[in-house]
């Protein structure tokens, strides 16, 4: 049931088709404690969780609304970092919110 919301979801969202847009810039970038990571992940992204190093969030008015998840590289040994998922809330568009997480990242680490 949960994959199908999320597939529905994802085809609503290819088709232009949110249930609420939000801006990236009214949103806090936090890191996500890596209980929070794992359920949102499950809750929201196709191929369900993984455990990350690096779980970065966008929160608006508290509320987990898109994850960015990196972990050291697994096939590519010349580079550091990969991003391992990537999600935003079932029915959310996030416009910016993919570039904010990642121009954090690249800052931060």
């Amino acid at each position: 049931k949960v994959k199908q919301d999320i597939v529905k979801s994802r085809l609503k969202n290819l088709l232009g088709v949110y249930d609420k847009v939000i801006y990236a810039r009214k949103c806090e970038v936090r890191e996500v404690p890596s209980k929070e990571s794992i359920l949102f992940q499950e809750d929201n992204h196709l191929q369900g969780a993984v455990n990350a190093k690096v779980n970065l969030g966008l929160y608006f008015n508290g509320e987990l609304i898109s994850l960015m998840t990196f972990g050291k590289c697994r096939f590519d040994k010349k580079h550091e970092w990969e991003m391992l998922r990537f999600c935003s809330k079932l029915g959310y568009h996030v416009v910016g919110g993919a570039g904010k997480l990642l121009k954090h990242f690249e800052k931060t680490y």
